[in-house]
């Protein structure tokens, strides 16, 4: 029997489904970042914040699913986001010059996260899910060099 998939290990933080629409961006943000806070996990919550109101626009912007689901685990090191909707529709990247202002959901995944993937279930749903290193040392985006983004 094969073990449980990446995004479903570690303790539950958070499990919230919202109606796919513009406004649940910012409360499933915010519900993000209250959740951090509250386990005192303070050091990452800029970037999941980041990360959450990017996944959960994609589905709003681009899928026909009428909610939204984000869950939140941890580890001892290790923080597990995922965005799940009722779509086949996988992400795909899109070239994007420096001032378009949409286009960099996945570059911002591939830059803040220490690995992200996206699972599919046979009733063509999916969930796009990311690890976010809690590790002394991880290097929020608050603090990276601009000349590396």
């Amino acid at each position: 029997m094969a073990g449980p998939k990446t995004y479903e290990r570690g303790a539950l933080l958070l499990d919230a489904t919202y109606v796919c629409t513009p406004p649940h961006v910012r409360i499933a943000r915010d519900d993000i970042a209250h959740t951090m806070l509250r386990q005192g996990l303070a050091e990452r919550v800029d970037d999941a914040k980041l990360l959450v109101s990017e996944l959960v626009t994609n589905v709003v912007r681009h899928c026909r699913s009428l909610t939204v689901r984000v869950v939140a685990r941890s580890t001892p090191d290790t923080l597990i986001l995922s965005v799940s909707d009722d779509s086949p529709a996988l992400p795909a990247r899109h070239p994007s010059s420096p001032d378009d202002e949409r286009g960099r959901g996945l570059f911002l995944l591939d830059l803040l996260t220490d690995e992200w993937g996206v699972g599919t279930t046979d009733h063509e749903a999916k969930t796009v899910w990311c690890c976010l290193s809690l590790a002394a040392g991880a290097t929020p985006l608050s603090s990276t060099p601009e000349s590396a983004l």
